[in-house]
C-alpha cells in the first residue's frame, strides 16, 4: 500500500524556504481537479529508516550521503521522505524512510579520478 511522501528538490537543508513537493498515492488514471499529477520514476536509492521526530533526520541524511560517497556514487534529486508511522506529539514514535537516489554512473568516471 502506498503512503504519502515528500520530495526534496534540493540536497541542502533549508529551514524556511525549502523546495519540496508533497505526494499522495492515487488510483491509477485518477486526475483530481486542481492538482498536478505525475508518476514518479523508479530509481536506485540508498535507504534508511529513521526513528524519531521529523526535525531530527539530519544525521540520518548525513549517513546516507556518506554511504554513497564511500561507494563512489553521486546523489541525484529529488530526495524522498516517506512517513511510515506518525504518532506522539513529541515525535518519538515517528518512523520515516529516507531514500537518497544516485544517478547510476560511477563518480570516478565523472571526475576522472
Amino acid at each position: 500500500m502506498a503512503v504519502p511522501a515528500c520530495l526534496l528538490h534540493e540536497a541542502e537543508y533549508r529551514e524556511d524556504d525549502a523546495d519540496l513537493s508533497w505526494c499522495v498515492p492515487l488510483i491509477p488514471g485518477a486526475t483530481p481537479e486542481g492538482l498536478h499529477v505525475e508518476e514518479l520514476p523508479e530509481v536506485q536509492a540508498a535507504t534508511l529508516v529513521h526513528t524519531g521526530p521529523p526535525e531530527s533526520v539530519g544525521p540520518s541524511w548525513a549517513r546516507l550521503f556518506a554511504h554513497l560517497h564511500a561507494k563512489d556514487r553521486a546523489p541525484s534529486l529529488p530526495l524522498r521522505e516517506t512517513s511510515l508511522r506518525v504518532g506522539t506529539a513529541d515525535g518519538t514514535s515517528w518512523m520515516t524512510e529516507l531514500a537518497l537516489p544516485w544517478d547510476g554512473s560511477d563518480a570516478r568516471a565523472r571526475t576522472g579520478k
